[in-house]
């Protein structure tokens, strides 16, 4: 996003939420009962995000939690799933948190096979080589946004506490969702970086190239 120098914070998220933002639906909030295992309770939901595009997401917590709790969100990586981070969902469960997970786009439940690469490759090239021509990251950040709505509206949750911790392609939409929603008080990217230099010498370029 280009903005003048001096330009006030506010302006600057206004102009990157104009980049993200697309015309809102009712959330539509579809909620499982939830399931019990070793004094944590686990709920299946999901949500309209946009016309047509429903983000299906993971929520853990302490059985005997009473009450508006503080919330941690958490963002997979490349090739994982919202399944994938239940280990540290139970973790953080354990601790008093609300713990959430859901499907980045092109990920997990959505994908036509439930797994695999195809589709995030073409939403990479698409980004590239489309029309719109925005990074496919942004979508997933809008769903983030959709993803504090919803939460806004569950009686377990206090609003004034929503955090975000994001993993690699995660870190990178947490990065987004939170320069743009002022509703996400705390995010912690967890992104691996590397040198070019290093990748070279060191002959660890060739994962970059398809990605």
């Amino acid at each position: 996003v280009c903005v003048a120098s001096g330009a006030e914070p506010g302006d600057t998220r206004a102009a990157f939420l104009k980049l993200l933002d697309r015309p809102r639906v009712q959330l539509a909030a579809e909620v499982k009962p939830p399931t019990g295992t070793n004094g944590l309770r686990m709920t299946h939901f999901s949500f309209a995000a946009e016309a047509g595009v429903r983000v299906p997401g993971l929520l853990v917590k302490r059985g005997e939690a009473e009450g508006r709790r503080p919330v941690v969100i958490v963002l997979h990586g490349t090739g994982a799933n919202k399944e994938n981070q239940l280990p540290l969902l139970h973790d953080l469960a354990k601790r008093g948190f609300l713990a959430v997970a859901i499907d980045g786009r092109h990920h997990g439940a959505r994908t036509k096979a439930g797994s695999g690469s195809a589709e995030y490759h073409e939403a990479m090239l698409n980004a590239w080589f489309g029309s719109k021509k925005l990074p496919f990251l942004y979508d997933t950040a809008w769903d983030v946004m959709r993803l504090v709505d919803y939460l806004g509206t569950r009686d377990d949750v206090d609003a004034a506490r929503i955090g975000l911790i994001g993993f690699s392609k995660g870190g990178m939409e947490g990065y987004l969702a939170a320069a743009a929603d002022p509703r996400i008080a705390v995010v912690v990217p967890c992104i691996g970086v590397q040198s070019f230099k290093w990748a070279l010498d060191n002959e660890s370029w060739r994962s970059r190239v398809d990605t």
